[in-house]
């Protein structure tokens, strides 16, 4: 029984290794989505802990409640955040990141009370960025939320994304 299968499979070795590659491809089209979308990092909240009743109590009281916060950091070795060429990367920065879903407030360094989010000596200034949605959803937004915000940069002033 063994021998006929194997010289069957020697015979027709060709087209087997082409059959076990398209199901290795179809495999492939049918779970990497799911996969992908597997591979996030663990939730780090504690169960019953000070943060998670606090987490909790944001999501009960506010409309919109977010999940993490991402600083877009803006900075500059010529100007001040005093500077129109300045705050124009702010503003257009913002702007370009303001319509994408999963962002939930934007925080700039020019809004009321926000004065401690420029630097002492005003070369560089941060706002923060509320975003909400699941690990996936948010992983998956930070490309974006990063090529948006860098797309600003300009040869005066530089920014940068990063997450809390």
């Amino acid at each position: 029984m063994f021998t006929h299968l194997g010289r069957l499979a020697a015979r027709f070795a060709p087209l087997i290794v082409a059959l076990w590659l398209l199901a290795v491809a179809g495999a492939s089209l049918v779970l990497t989505p799911r996969f992908t979308t597997a591979l996030t990092g663990p939730p780090l909240q504690v169960r019953g802990s000070d943060s998670a009743r606090a987490q909790q109590l944001i999501t009960e009281r506010f409309g919109e409640p977010f999940a993490e916060q991402d600083l877009v950091v803006f900075t500059s070795a010529s100007l001040t955040a005093d500077d129109a060429g300045f705050r124009n990367v702010v503003t257009d920065a913002l702007d370009r990141i303001r319509p994408l879903p999963g962002v939930v407030s934007i925080t700039s360094p020019y809004d009321p009370g926000a004065e401690s989010l420029i630097a002492k000596d005003r070369q560089m200034a941060t706002a923060i960025v509320a975003i909400t949605g699941t690990n996936a959803e948010r992983q998956a937004l930070v490309p974006r939320l990063t090529a948006r915000a860098t797309a600003a940069s300009t040869p005066y002033v530089t920014v940068y994304l990063t997450g809390s």
